[in-house]
């Protein structure tokens, strides 16, 4: 730990405030995704650390020198020496050569260490809908959707997708749109099925898992307006 400071000190990276804070963050074993373990007094990567290494290679965020010189540049902004707009534009610079090296080094670390090695990243189409750039995935249960369907999602309108197949082997139809959707705490925006193009052609198993997802909306929302009514809650509760 104490080499560690020291090296950090010695390129000038933070303060001795924010040495430590930094410390106690990215050796953190609650953290999501602790990069160093400390055990004993002996600094090793975890899993997390090793891959954030394997990230570094060529990019200017892992640069030492770099990392001394945008501690100079901060200097300089809070004694009037430089151009806070200025300066922020060159390191906008960086980070976007950055992301392309970042993202090269992450395909050999997957192939290295084979880790996810059958990966295939999902095409996206980028558009403005809401009035805000978007990204989305350009595929839904087998189909791709063009570039008009794409420009109709974007403008907030519902598109109908024929042709699909469900598990049965039964070819249906469905209607949706794009809508903010959250995964394990993650907000994004994506297709959304909102209804099946026909009622011939909705599949068995859609139908079921309709029926089962508003019958569970119906009782939740049954429970929240007897919410404020001990006796008849308890009634229905024991049904």
């Amino acid at each position: 730990m104490k080499w560690l400071f020291k090296q950090l000190e010695k390129r000038d990276v933070g303060t001795g405030a924010t040495r430590t804070s930094i410390y106690a963050e990215v050796t953190n074993d609650k953290a999501k995704y602790p990069l160093l373990s400390e055990k004993r007094g002996k600094i090793d990567m975890t899993q997390y650390g090793d891959m954030s290494y394997g990230l570094l290679p060529n990019t200017h965020i892992g640069d030492l020198g770099i990392t001394e010189n945008l501690m100079k540049v901060m200097r300089d902004i809070a004694a009037g020496k430089a151009n806070a707009d200025a300066e922020l534009a060159k390191v906008k610079d960086l980070i976007k050569d950055d992301i392309e090296t970042m993202k090269a080094n992450g395909s050999k670390l997957r192939k290295d260490k084979g880790i996810m090695a059958d990966f295939v990243e999902k095409e996206k189409f980028e558009g403005v809908w809401n009035g805000r750039p978007v990204k989305f995935t350009r595929e839904w249960g087998g189909h791709r959707f063009s570039d008009e369907e794409c420009e109709k999602l974007c403008a907030g309108e519902e598109i109908t997708i024929n042709g699909l197949i469900s598990k049965k082997g039964t070819t249906y139809g469905i209607v949706g749109q794009l809508s903010e959707q959250e995964y394990n705490g993650r907000k994004y925006v994506g297709f959304e099925r909102t209804g099946f193009a026909s009622t011939n052609e909705v599949p068995a198993s859609g139908v079921s898992m309709s029926s089962r997802l508003l019958r569970r909306k119906h009782l939740r929302l049954v429970r929240l307006s007897l919410s404020r009514v001990p006796f008849l809650r308890k009634v229905i509760l024991s049904m």
